[in-house]
């Protein structure tokens, strides 16, 4: 009975030891398949990428077997490690497609927007899936030893005297077993606080910053405005270039100078005042009411004073 308590004593505190799993993590065997639901742009993109163990940088090639395009699809991690993309040719962040980097493993990232070729937008219903294949099982083994002798347990009736041993060890064992699931938990939890940097009192906040996508300042200009208020500048209706900003405006501000072309709203590319609306349009019907902004300083007039980097 001592024996059969040590066990179970064993096999609970194993189980308590396991904190920690291994994240995803792609071989070279596996492939990654990428399509889905879509607008219709750049759909020459999807299908089967095999992966390519290149010495300095790693990266998956579109299989095409059916030549239904002439030029080569690649799939890799930008230089900075922030986005996964699809383009023409390793490196670029600029390309076909892209969506934020989450780890080595493309499948999960779930964020695909789409070159329309006036912007990037977001195709919720595009995914990247990764299919590895089943590791073999292992050899059967050709012998197996039995033994030659063994020896009958007497039998006895013992059972009163195990159900008493049984109540007595659970007894001692139940607070052991309590108090070590209680302080191996805790422990867990200060050393993960200890790895991600913060206090094992308070859990860490996470601080997501907003994604610029492809409009990276400093050429292109981020200004945050209230959708309540007048944005307080006027525009083309196509394209949109600021023609004047008002004084005092949340636009003044912000820091928008005339000249600048909008190029964006909350990331999703525009080219005119029509999609302009759209997009707002959308922004409060979530509920929002502050939006980002993004404008082209490369359209402003020579002359023009520069503005603040955001």
């Amino acid at each position: 009975m001592v024996q059969r308590a040590i066990c179970v004593v064993g096999a609970v505190l194993c189980v308590l030891g396991a904190l920690e799993t291994a994240g995803a993590e792609l071989t070279a065997e596996c492939r990654v398949y990428v399509g889905g639901v879509n607008d219709g742009y750049n759909e020459d993109c999807f299908g089967v990428y095999e992966y390519v163990d290149d010495p300095t940088r790693p990266y998956y090639m579109l299989a095409d077997p059916d030549k239904l395009t002439t030029e080569d699809k690649f799939l890799y991690e930008d230089e900075n490690l922030q986005y996964w993309v699809i383009g023409p040719v390793v490196g670029p962040t600029n390309g076909y497609w892209f969506s934020p980097r989450v780890s080595s493993n493309p499948a999960e990232s779930t964020q695909w927007h789409v070159n329309t070729g006036t912007g990037f937008i977001l195709q919720p219903r595009v995914k990247a899936t990764a299919a590895c294949p089943t590791p073999a099982p292992t050899a059967e083994p050709t012998t197996t030893y039995k033994p030659t002798y063994t020896k009958m347990p007497t039998i006895e009736d013992d059972s009163e005297e195990e159900e008493t041993d049984l109540g007595i060890i659970t007894l001692i064992l139940t607070p052991i077993i309590l108090c070590c699931g209680f302080w191996s938990g805790f422990w867990g939890f200060r050393l993960t606080c200890a790895k991600m940097g913060g206090d094992a009192s308070v859990a860490p906040v996470k601080t997501v910053e907003f994604n610029h996508g492809i409009f990276q300042p400093p050429r292109f200009f981020c200004v945050e405005l209230d959708l309540n208020e007048k944005l307080g500048w006027t525009t083309t209706p196509f394209p949109m270039r600021v023609t004047g900003v008002d004084e005092g405006s949340q636009a003044a501000t912000g820091g928008v100078k005339p000249g600048w072309t909008v190029c964006s709203v909350n990331g999703q590319g525009i080219n005119d005042l029509n999609m302009f609306n759209h997009f707002v349009e959308q922004v409060k019907a979530s509920g929002e009411t502050k939006c980002r902004f993004h404008l082209d300083t490369a359209t402003a007039p020579p002359d023009a004073p520069p503005g603040p980097d955001k």
